[in-house]
């Protein structure tokens, strides 16, 4: 085995709060980079619109394994609010806030990068994430980016995993064939079916409520 690439939600940071802390952040957030000052209705009204809006957006990039950028998402939910705000930087620094203030690094995640790194294997990490740079960030801050010679996320490629897109991207990053590389991760469909069905070795990390892969040839983590 020459290379080990990440998953990174549910498998090297998870969430600290709850979805309407999360997501509730998110929208305030957004609605202030537009200069508004949101009442506590106003607010409410707004983290309606866009759950719905995050349910469309999601359900096409499930269907299709096509990624919908972030600015995609923002402009959206500002149209359907009716609010007239172009999607700059100080947006995308609003969306990318929950993600940066309310995760954690996974207990046990940091001593696993680590001993692989000793262990001169290429490290990687493979996100479905809509906004590469916030993963890039979150890894920083976490101390973790520096052992990684791949960061790639389906933002970055226009394809979510388990396209096979997503994985080569980041098997080109590590240089190394898909028959040398292992892949880690939480979702039995996107990470281990994604990862195998192009002939990468796979482990699931267990996740509670999450039926394990159907695939045998699966290792688990928990």
């Amino acid at each position: 085995m020459r290379s080990v690439i990440f998953d990174v939600w549910h498998t090297l940071i998870e969430p600290a709060a709850g979805d309407e802390e999360y997501y509730g952040l998110r929208v305030r957030r957004l609605l202030e980079s537009c200069g508004l000052n949101p009442s506590p209705d106003q607010l409410s009204r707004a983290l309606e619109v866009y759950s719905e809006v995050r349910s469309e957006v999601e359900a096409k990039r499930r269907t299709t394994l096509i990624e919908v950028p972030a600015e995609e998402e923002i402009s959206l939910f500002f149209r359907r609010l009716g609010i007239d705000c172009a999607v700059g930087p100080e947006q995308m620094r609003a969306y990318a806030e929950p993600f940066l203030r309310l995760t954690v690094l996974k207990e046990g995640a940091r001593e696993v990068v680590e001993f692989l790194h000793r262990a001169g294997l290429a490290l990687g990490t493979l996100a479905n994430s809509p906004y590469g740079e916030m993963v890039r960030l979150r890894l920083e801050a976490a101390g973790l980016s520096g052992y990684f010679r791949a960061i790639v996320c389906s933002g970055d490629v226009g394809r979510r995993k388990p396209h096979p897109v997503a994985f080569r991207a980041v098997l080109r990053g590590l240089n190394s064939p898909p028959s040398e590389a292992l892949m880690v991760g939480d979702d039995p469909g996107a990470d281990v079916g994604g990862a195998k069905s192009i002939g990468m070795r796979a482990v699931w990390v267990v996740r509670p409520g999450v039926a394990p892969p159907t695939t045998p040839t699966a290792s688990s983590w928990t």
